[in-house]
């Protein structure tokens, strides 16, 4: 089982910190950490216990809290699926509009590919073939100048891998956008950069 996007899951909807979900398992928070970064699975009771809390949230009731707390999120925030060979956004916050153009409530369905320019573009391919949609990854950052309708505009990017595994869905991804206050003249002065945060697995003792 993946322990570590379990845990993050039912920390992240149930709005605990790492010592309060320790004190609730008895364990330390060092354990709760190790465990979300793939560095050492929980011991068989902790399992018992996880495995009680997350049974009342089967992968439909997951999904369906994901994507209430994107849609009421008060940043620019969407996520994102990847169906076949597309990536496609699934849904968007609420009220973005008042906060950004570049992103619009009827872009939900659309493929993310072609809409933003070369540059997401190219990170996006790059992110597919790295696995975001595989749980390769625990974490992306990054930083692009998209374009759209002959506008353009930095923009920082960080995204979180949800494995959901629904009927046509193994992973979604919730993505948080920020628009640094970068003067168009120094536009063609932004370099694309990206932090990849691999999802780490147990090591083995020798």
């Amino acid at each position: 089982m993946d322990w570590a996007s379990k845990i993050k899951a039912l920390r992240y909807f149930e709005d605990l910190k790492q010592d309060v979900l320790a004190r609730q398992l008895g364990v330390s928070q060092a354990s709760v950490s190790q465990w979300e970064r793939g560095v050492a699975e929980p011991p068989e009771a902790a399992q018992r216990r996880l495995l009680r809390r997350l049974a009342h949230t089967p992968p439909e009731r997951f999904l369906r809290a994901l994507k209430q707390s994107v849609r009421s999120s008060p940043n620019v925030a969407f996520l994102m699926v990847r169906r076949g060979e597309d990536v496609v956004i699934e849904l968007v916050s609420e009220g973005l509009e008042a906060r950004t153009d570049f992103l619009r409530t009827e872009d939900v369905g659309l493929q993310l590919r072609g809409l933003f320019g070369p540059q997401v573009d190219s990170q996006l391919d790059e992110l597919v073939q790295a696995g975001l949609f595989e749980g390769k990854l625990d974490a992306v950052h990054a930083s692009a100048v998209l374009t759209r309708d002959g506008r353009s505009s930095a923009v920082q990017v960080s995204m979180i891998p949800f494995r959901v595994q629904t009927a046509d869905v193994d992973y979604v991804v919730r993505v948080e956008v920020r628009y640094p206050a970068v003067p168009e003249e120094d536009l063609e002065k932004v370099e694309p950069e990206m932090i990849m945060v691999p999802q780490r697995k147990p090591e083995l003792e020798a």
